[in-house]
């Protein structure tokens, strides 16, 4: 009995890896009794290897239904099994972006929702970390009607990134700035203030993504294009523009002259094809939303503040939300690193240091540590490091 439980596992992790799913359906139909046993080195199950495998959505959901109507003394089990990484089946289907299969999962308990991984991953987390935004709204509907959720400790992992900072840094702008008007306007404001570990805000992590702005070097001709393509926000996936913000949005515009709008008009099918698959139209969505990120960043948190007649980067009134014992999460640690401004300055983000300079002209001052190096230093061309 033992011998045949082992070869049916065997087959299992041979139908699996090659993604046979027919044969994967029928063994686990006529041997119920390897529904949980773990068939790799990683600790994944079935479930855990058909979801980050890619199998078919309809196969998966057969897998799950199978398991509740043929063992369901163990079905829980099965749904909650972690593997080495502490990754739920449920963690799979949410970093693939699998709303479907999210949905099918959550029918046993929708606090699974709740559980983190290894590295304090909540399926949440890797929902957004990955990109997938739908995924990521419905795991939040999901998690908004569970009394007890703090969704401060949904939002962010054990080294302390939230994830407005990944998704930020992954440059999913559109899903960053989705975040930000979710979490941004509650009193405290955490989510847009709160520093990881390295005592890095979402602003800093902004600051250094280049690609976020214009002034990205490009050719002449792509900078001819650039200046003729017409696109606006009204063109981006915004749901929660203000609809008086009408200045910012006209401020947005580009392309705007008659002249410019007839080239654009009459050849767009070339200007996409010789920018390569409309490049060109990507960079500016990019530039977009990178605006539309660092008005609400700047908007939304007060992130300098004096202090002993220095410009100290980070929030004023955020607390610690991993030590839980109200130390502030303006420590010590800012005094070794860069602030936003000089993040800024560094990468030649003008229009980031005139915003920043524009909300507080006290903060040219901001300093580097140990070089105490300032933005005059830094463009007077003196090497900063």
């Amino acid at each position: 009995m033992a011998s045949s439980h082992m070869e049916e596992k065997h087959n299992l992790y041979r139908d699996v890896l090659g993604r046979n799913w027919d044969e994967v359906v029928e063994i686990m139909r006529q041997h119920p009794d390897v529904h949980a046993a773990k068939i790799t080195k990683s600790e994944d199950n079935v479930l855990h290897l058909a979801i980050t495998l890619e199998a078919p959505e309809a196969i998966v959901m057969e897998l799950i239904d199978d398991i509740r109507k043929n063992n369901p003394e163990v079905a829980m089990e099965i749904i909650t099994a972690q593997n080495k990484q502490q990754d739920t089946p449920l963690h799979c289907a949410a970093a693939r972006g699998s709303t479907s299969i999210c949905e099918r999962i959550l029918l046993f308990d929708e606090r699974l929702a709740l559980k983190s991984n290894k590295q304090g991953e909540t399926p949440l987390f890797l929902a957004a970390l990955n990109g997938h935004r739908d995924t990521f709204q419905y795991l939040h509907s999901v998690c908004s009607k569970i009394p007890t959720t703090k969704f401060s400790e949904l939002w962010r992992r054990d080294n302390g990134d939230t994830i407005l900072h990944c998704t930020i840094q992954r440059e999913y702008f559109g899903l960053a700035y989705h975040i930000i008007c979710l979490y941004g306007d509650d009193d405290e404001k955490i989510i847009v203030s709160y520093e990881n570990k390295e005592g890095v805000t979402p602003l800093q992590v902004l600051a250094s993504v280049p690609s976020a702005f214009s002034g990205a070097h490009l050719t002449w001709f792509q900078g001819l294009l650039y200046r003729l393509y017409c696109l606006s926000t009204e063109d981006l996936d915004v749901e929660q523009l203000k609809t008086d913000n009408q200045t910012q949005n006209k401020d947005l515009e580009v392309g705007k002259s008659d002249s410019l709008r007839k080239i654009h008009d009459a050849a767009p099918e070339l200007c996409l094809k010789m920018t390569k698959l409309g490049s060109i139209k990507k960079i500016k969505e990019k530039h977009l939303w990178g605006r539309l990120i660092m008005d609400k960043l700047l908007e939304l948190n007060s992130e300098y503040k004096y202090n002993e007649n220095q410009i100290a980067f980070g929030p004023s009134n955020v607390t610690d939300l991993t030590n839980g014992q109200g130390k502030s999460s303006s420590s010590s640690k800012k005094d070794n690193k860069s602030t936003a401004l000089l993040v800024a300055t560094k990468y030649g983000l003008l229009e980031l240091v005139k915003k920043i300079l524009d909300r507080l002209p006290v903060a040219i001052h901001d300093k580097t540590e140990p070089k105490r190096r300032n933005v005059p230093h830094r463009r007077c061309g003196c090497r900063w490091k």
